[in-house]
Parts: C-alpha cells; sequence; structure tokens
C-alpha cells in the first residue's frame, strides 16, 4: 500500500502500484498519462531533480516501488542517473546501507518498463526517515 512519507505533490494513481513515473509537470495531470499507468503506477511525480531526495526517502517506506519510469523527456534524469550509477554517500542522511538498496533493487526506465506483475519488494519493512530525523 503506497504510503509517500514526503511532501511531494504525487498524483496518486495506484496504491498497488510497482512503480512511480516522473514527467514533465505540465503533463502531471494528463488524461493520457494517467490512463496509460493507472493500475501500473503508484503514483506520478512532476520532473525535478530537487525531488530525488525525498523520492528516494518514500521509496524506502513502500518496499513494493522497484522502479522509476520517465514518461518523456526528463530534465531532471541527469540527477536520477548520477545517484543510481554512484557509489558514495549522497549526504541526505539516509543510512549508506539504505541507499545501496535503493541502487541496487529499484531500477530506472524511459518510457515503460513493461511489467504486467509485480516483482516482489526485496526489503519486508517501511524504512522511514522524517524530514529531521534518522531511520527508524
Amino acid at each position: 500500500m503506497w504510503k509517500p512519507i514526503s511532501k511531494l505533490d504525487y498524483l496518486p494513481l495506484s496504491a498497488e502500484g510497482r512503480v512511480i513515473v516522473v514527467a514533465c509537470p505540465m503533463l502531471k495531470r494528463n488524461d493520457e498519462l494517467r490512463a496509460r499507468w493507472t493500475g501500473r503506477a503508484v503514483a506520478v511525480i512532476g520532473d525535478s531533480s530537487r525531488y530525488l531526495r525525498d523520492i528516494a526517502r518514500d521509496i524506502l517506506a513502500n518496499p513494493q516501488i522497484r522502479g522509476i519510469v520517465f514518461d518523456g523527456p526528463a530534465c531532471g534524469r541527469t540527477a536520477y542517473d548520477k545517484f543510481w550509477t554512484g557509489t558514495e554517500d549522497p549526504g541526505w542522511r539516509i543510512d549508506k546501507e539504505h541507499v545501496d538498496l535503493i541502487r541496487q533493487f529499484v531500477d530506472l526506465f524511459d518510457d515503460d518498463c513493461n511489467w504486467r506483475t509485480p516483482p516482489q519488494p526485496f526489503w519486508p519493512v517501511r524504512v522511514a526517515y522524517l524530514e529531521e530525523t534518522e531511520s527508524k
């Protein structure tokens, strides 16, 4: 069940979805985009590299999330690639082992991941990083 812990302005789609869709903020509420992802994605978020830290926290709190899909051109894609291919601690007050979980078990996709059935989560519990606290 999708329960984001950040205050990001997600457009919720399907609580049982397995991906977060990153799209141009102007298209975020587009009916065609929603129709394409309803039933497969938990939510759509506008494209911004500023959201990456909060998206990482929301992924850890929702172990069913297994992919980030960029629907259309993405200005923030470079920042996502840099984080996913990096090995260093990004300095977000998230334990390195939890950052490594995201890098290892959550995939990035352009346009579509073609998942029709959900993959299993890789960590069994929510890892909640609240705004100003360490993990619980």
